[in-house]
């Protein structure tokens, strides 16, 4: 059983969704995007320990294609999670 998020309320009903990114991926749209060298180190600093928690997330995106099927994979699971819940 994965350790999960803690709710930001008690009687929160919320999920966790975790958006992942190939690592080279990130780092080459942010050299396409001409950030500095400082931000795109920070940023993969960050990122090292967001991936800590992606394993904890009740939902993981694999965001390796298009922004459009992204949205379109959280749209499915927002989707699926009202239905549960309502």
């Amino acid at each position: 059983m994965k350790n999960k998020l803690k709710p930001i309320h008690k009687n929160a009903e919320a999920i966790s969704i975790f958006i992942d990114v190939n690592i080279e991926d990130l780092q080459n749209r942010m050299i396409k995007q001409q950030r500095s060298d400082t931000e795109i180190k920070k940023r993969m600093d960050r990122l090292h320990m967001d991936l800590q928690v992606k394993y904890k997330c009740d939902y993981i995106i694999e965001n390796k294609t298009t922004l459009e099927n992204a949205v379109s994979q959280l749209h499915a699971i927002i989707t699926q999670t009202n239905k549960v819940h309502c």
